[in-house]
């Protein structure tokens, strides 16, 4: 008879895993003249274009090299609509970003979603002895060609040809990253350098499915206050009418009810208090994006809440709709309220909303039918977590809200929010801030300018620029903002550096590196970057808990290292196998290898030589990585024998929801620019949608050593070695970021790294009785 635990290995997946592709996304509304430079400087193989039809988005997907063709041959003024010729019928299936859902068959293309952002798309998938579907195209369309094969990529291309894109990129519609990003002339261009999958088949990749009924429960936090605490529950409310017409005023009521309602978007409300408290405040903000207040009016009041009647506690904003341009039949937009209690986000809800224009009398402007796959966006209903609040939490000295409440990743209009406990003085409306349709694109060539620039002995140099292009796309109210909070905590008595809490839908632009006016500098002595001026920590919008851990106890510790042999096509990293050792001795760290059973192990939390095992509060990776630009699902961690370790697996493992761990991977320099780390935002957002309360990782390629030696002294100050008080991590991280010019010159390793988690988090290390270096797996060779 099976054991449970034996049936829990059977339902991972790790010989078939799922592969989401990296795709161009551009609105059905883009004219042709402004979409073609964007699909010629594509790298994609695959062009998504995402078309609103009245209440119902609808989502496509093409081979790019078929869409170029069409779009260079259609009339300049034409919408891609036109020229596309998109109907409902041709519309694609969409899928969520979780690995049960992507490794379900599929007999088309799918567009990838996590919540509203884009993440790719899924070729098909057919289940076994099916036959795959043919793509669906209009009749008007000619047949498109052969898709490539998945591990195809285009390749770079040369000066002359890059020249020639450079010309038409110039006459498409400009983001604040467009200048940046071709700031770097193509005399400056790397050469291609061969890799792994450039030199034979691309490395097998693997991911790990957990059956729902397997998943063990997270544990509770413990704590031990003089009174017992009477657990609090409630779920927002937010009523507001689903359409409403142009310049139409209105009424929103937001609070607390005791059931959930129907069109709500959000977990509920958990507020742990000791008994004796029977009534409390929360405050609420409300984020809109074009819908105006009566003048006079903020969008912020206070909750009275009585435990035992918290369906009494609302408050009423009235607004006022926007007004739709002639071309401009439907808007669709979000209204978000925010929860706080002691100055801190604890939850927040959704309600879709939408401006449409007149209808005649008795029409019912949301479609009872709809053809395709096309979803309604009033009865959409993204992922919602549950929101878990403690009090006596650190201090978040300044949140900053950004938001996109029209929920279209094709465009890049976003809105900021600022909140702070210091000052009332802050703005109390959402601010505009349009950042373009390049956020994705700019974020991957920060990777390449990095190595450019270090290679020309000009890395100081181009972080000046880099950061004053990520300062002109953030709002001027940021600064503002940074200034009045400073000016408050010093008028108190406070002198020590800013937390703040980047609450962000925003996934690519490296706000750490934004420069600083001269004037506007909160810390004279340290260099003008937001991450060396504020104690930062980055957070998920969507999908997680709010407000984020504040501390983990650390009773075992895994670091997972990389060894690898001549045959997986890496270089061996020795410095690594180094730092591996040093947390073994230091920490009492379990050393894994990079090898798939270790690291199902450590993911299954039956690490040791006990039955059932036990998980880790804090896991290391020191190994090779790499990503894709512009496609988070597609990083990687590459394994000891070359295989790549898909961010996927964290978002299921049963190690988040039982241990709720911090996660470093320390991914090191990997040697050429082809293999730099693009973006770690896949790994952060998978593993705190599975439960890791922190993640720390570099936006691309770092130096062994250095990296090594960053790693060791990490731990040291968070951890309170030598006699040394622990310290937060994003404190520890501020002022190691300091240091970036004054130790290593030329060298940007100590600007790469990018911390996911409360700005005030702490770990303490209390090593269980089950810890002790004998019990540690040996690296296999």
């Amino acid at each position: 008879m099976a054991t449970p635990q034996q049936d829990q290995d059977h339902d991972w997946d790790l010989t078939d895993p799922p592969r989401v592709l990296p795709a161009l996304l551009l609105p059905a509304t883009l004219l042709a003249q402004d979409a073609l430079p964007r699909l010629l400087a594509s790298q994609a193989d695959t062009l998504a274009v995402r078309r609103v039809e009245g209440l119902t988005v609808y989502w496509y997907s093409f081979p790019m090299d078929w869409a170029r063709e069409r779009v260079r041959q259609a009339d300049p003024q034409a919408t891609l609509k036109r020229v596309l010729d998109l109907h409902e019928f041709m519309s694609a299936p969409v899928r969520s970003a979780n690995d049960s859902a992507l490794q379900a068959p599929l007999d088309r293309d799918a567009v990838v979603l996590d919540g509203d952002r884009f993440v790719g798309v899924q070729p098909p998938r057919p289940a076994q002895g099916r036959p795959v579907q043919a793509p669906v195209t209009s009749p008007a369309m000619a047949a498109p060609p052969t898709r490539q094969p998945a591990t195809s990529r285009r390749p770079h291309t040369g000066q002359e040809q890059f020249g020639q894109v450079q010309q038409q990129v110039q006459h498409q519609e400009r983001s604040p990253f467009t200048q940046h990003q071709n700031a770097m002339p193509p005399e400056t261009a790397l050469p291609e350098v061969a890799t792994p999958e450039m030199a034979g088949a691309e490395p097998p990749s693997f991911a790990i499915e957990m059956a729902p009924e397997a998943m063990p429960e997270a544990l509770p936090e413990t704590a031990a206050p003089s009174t017992p605490p009477q657990p609090f529950s409630a779920h927002p409310r937010l009523d507001a009418p689903d359409t409403v017409q142009p310049r139409q005023a209105f009424t929103v009521t937001v609070g607390l009810a005791e059931q959930a309602q129907a069109g709500v978007i959000g977990g509920p409300v958990v507020l742990d208090l000791p008994a004796n408290v029977q009534t409390f405040e929360l405050g609420v903000q409300l984020i809109v994006d074009g819908f105006e207040a009566p003048a006079g009016q903020g969008l912020q009041a206070t909750l009275q809440v009585n435990r035992a009647r918290p369906g009494d506690a609302t408050v009423q904003f009235q607004l006022v709709a926007p007004g739709l341009a002639s071309d401009e039949p439907t808007r669709l937009s979000s209204l978000r309220v925010l929860y706080l209690f002691e100055g801190q986000v604890c939850g927040m809800a959704l309600r879709r909303i939408a401006v449409v224009a007149s209808q005649p009398q008795g029409a019912e402007p949301q479609p009872a039918h709809v053809q395709g796959h096309g979803q309604v966006w009033t009865q959409s209903t993204p992922q919602a977590s549950a929101v878990n609040v403690q009090t006596g939490l650190p201090p978040v000295d300044l949140t900053v809200v950004i938001d996109q409440p029209d929920g279209d990743p094709s465009q890049g209009r976003f809105v900021w929010r600022f909140t702070s406990p210091h000052t009332t003085d802050l703005l109390h409306q959402a601010v505009p801030s349009d950042l373009g349709t390049g956020g994705a694109e700019f974020g991957g060539k920060v990777i390449t300018e990095v190595h450019q620039a270090t290679l020309l002995d000009m890395a100081e140099l181009m972080v000046t620029g880099l950061g004053r292009t990520i300062h002109d796309a953030a709002p001027p109210e940021l600064w503002q903002a940074l200034r009045t909070v400073h000016r408050a905590m010093q008028a108190a008595g406070e002198q020590r550096a800013l937390n703040v809490l980047l609450l962000t839908a925003e996934p690519h632009v490296p706000w750490e590196l934004a420069l600083f006016d001269d004037a506007d500098k909160l810390i004279a002595d340290a260099p003008p970057l937001l991450g060396c001026q504020v104690n930062l920590g980055r957070w998920p919008l969507d999908h997680s808990e709010l407000p984020p851990r504040a501390h983990i106890e650390v009773q075992h510790m895994a670091a997972v290292v990389g060894d690898y042999a001549a045959r997986s096509g890496w270089r061996k990293l020795q410095q690594a196998m180094e730092e591996g050792a040093q947390l073994v001795q230091r920490y009492q760290a379990v050393q894994l290898a990079a090898d798939a059973p270790q690291i199902k192990k450590l993911l299954t939390a039956r690490l040791g030589d006990v039955d059932p095992g036990h998980g880790a509060e804090a896991v290391h990776f020191a190994c090779h990585g790499e990503a894709m630009q512009q496609h988070a699902l597609d990083a990687a961690v590459i394994l000891a024998d070359g295989m790549r370790l898909s961010p996927l697996v964290f978002a299921n493992a049963p190690l988040g929801k039982r241990s709720s761990p911090f996660l470093f991977m320390n991914a090191c320099q990997v040697g050429k620019a082809s293999e730099l780390l693009a973006s770690f935002s896949g790994f952060a957002g998978e593993a705190i949608k599975g439960g890791f309360r922190g993640f720390l990782a570099p936006l691309w390629s770092v130096e062994d050593q250095l990296a090594r030696d960053i790693a060791l002294g990490f731990y040291e100050q968070v951890f309170g070695d030598a006699g040394h008080a622990p310290r937060p991590v994003a404190e520890v991280l501020r002022e190691m970021r300091a240091r970036f010019a004054d130790t290593e010159p030329n060298s940007l390793t100590r600007l790469a790294y990018v911390f996911y988690g409360h700005p005030g988090l702490t770990l303490s290390r209390k090593p269980s009785s089950t810890s002790s270096p004998s019990s540690t797996p040996e690296p296999q060779p």
